[in-house]
């Protein structure tokens, strides 16, 4: 089984949110400006920082699940943050 490929269910890949190989080079660099923009996160602002037809923009954004990998990687950053806070808190 290929973890970076989008054949594969997100739930099944360690850190989804990495570069897949199906992914080319453009893609995943639209990705990371997509992910970037955290609340502004848009793919007509992806499209026009890159000057992109929006269309090309959400073809990439589409085959490679771009909203579901950058939640992937909000819920593991929360994780890690609840693991952190929990081991801090003092016992009740």
């Amino acid at each position: 089984m290929n973890s970076t490929d989008s054949s594969v269910p997100l739930d099944q890949i360690a850190q989804p949110w990495l570069k897949r190989r199906s992914e080319g080079r453009k893609a995943y660099a639209a990705f990371k400006i997509y992910f970037g923009l955290r609340e502004e996160r848009s793919l007509e602002a992806v499209a026009k920082i890159l000057k992109k037809y929006k269309s090309q923009i959400g073809t990439w954004s589409t085959d490679h699940q771009w909203v579901e990998r950058a939640d992937a990687y909000l819920d593991w950053c929360t994780q890690i943050w609840q693991s952190k806070s929990a081991k801090r808190a003092p016992d009740t």
